[in-house]
């Protein structure tokens, strides 16, 4: 049977899964097995491992991504990102922690090669497609893996269209909606409610519901470090995702006031600012501190500010700070 045969049969099957994610992706993980991609320093695939029950990439491992410079998606071909997982623990958490990985791949692929994000294609396999049948220690080590292989565009052009085909998706907006307004309102018991419905449907795969999560522990006592999961794994599944990032930088800044890493000595003078990753950050640090904003001062400096502030005992104390760069200043 030729690679041409191959290609016929997937377009006749995949005409017959439309509307079916779960038959669509079956069908897309048999393509890729059919008729591989371009191959990459001689061999079928680029794969990276992963230590027990983590997502982020050693050193090592990240290494391996600059094999893909020149192989970078072009007009014919994109790039598609598979996460696995060994078979130790729950299959469902299983499932999540291989499209963590896929993400953390795919976020590592746009920084180190600055291309486009919708060229790279990522899908989560769990443990059910592994390596090898044994059930050993180093088996488990092959299991726990990311391939990354090249797609022409033909083919790709049928995975982007089953991207979006989740029919859960549009109850799961709704729901991740209704958490947010019984937020809003202080409803924790119905945020949560609404999540769970959410997670029911598949929601744990969006990064709404992780950011979610972690701002309704923010206001109900949730540990910091379960806090920060939910606010990085929601990073890593949307880049974009705003309320994580300032949510995320918010806890932050309450830990190093903690530890006493930023006191109110700093940020005192223009040379010793500090340092905000997110810019409402800078009113934590204020708020922190004891003193009210009164008027923000724009600096010369390209990511510098300050804010001129009143002290309990009424005297005005000016604090400055160095943003990020490209961040807006909040006021």
């Amino acid at each position: 049977m030729n690679r041409l045969h191959h290609i016929n049969r997937f377009e006749l099957l995949s005409k017959r899964a439309r509307g079916n994610l779960k038959a669509a992706l079956v069908i897309i993980a048999a393509y890729l097995f059919l008729c591989p991609a371009i191959p990459a320093k001689g061999t079928d695939k680029i794969v990276l491992y992963f230590d027990p029950g983590e997502y982020h990439l050693s050193r090592t491992e990240r290494h391996k991504i600059l094999d893909l410079g020149k192989y970078q998606p072009n007009e014919k071909w994109r790039l598609v990102v598979e996460g696995y997982s060994d078979d130790q623990g729950d299959p469902k958490k299983n499932l999540e922690l291989s499209r963590l990985r896929a993400m953390e791949v795919k976020n590592e692929i746009v920084a180190v090669l600055e291309i486009d994000p919708v060229d790279v294609f990522t899908l989560g396999h769990g443990e059910t497609l592994p390596e090898d049948g044994k059930d050993s220690t180093s088996v488990r080590a092959l299991n726990r893996r990311v391939e990354i292989t090249l797609l022409s565009v033909s083919s790709w052009q049928m995975l982007d269209k089953y991207q979006s085909t989740d029919p859960n998706l549009p109850e799961i907006d709704h729901l991740f909606d209704k958490a947010d307004q019984q937020a809003k309102k202080d409803d924790w018991a119905g945020a949560r409610g609404s999540l769970e419905k959410a997670a029911g449907l598949g929601g744990k795969q969006y990064s709404r519901w992780h950011s979610i999560q972690g701002i309704i522990g923010f206001y109900t006592g949730m540990g910091p470090a379960k806090m920060k999961s939910f606010f990085r794994t929601a990073i890593i599944l949307d880049p974009d995702n705003v309320n994580a990032r300032e949510y995320l930088a918010r806890l932050e800044a309450g830990e190093k006031f903690a530890n006493g890493n930023i006191t109110p000595h700093h940020g005192r003078t223009i040379d010793d600012p500090i340092r905000v990753d997110i810019n409402s950050q800078a009113h934590d640090y204020l708020r922190l501190f004891g003193v009210q904003p009164q008027s923000l001062i724009q600096l010369d400096h390209l990511y510098m500010y300050a804010w001129d502030c009143k002290s309990p005992e009424n005297e005005t104390t000016r604090y400055y700070f160095k943003k990020a760069a490209g961040a807006e200043v909040l006021d």
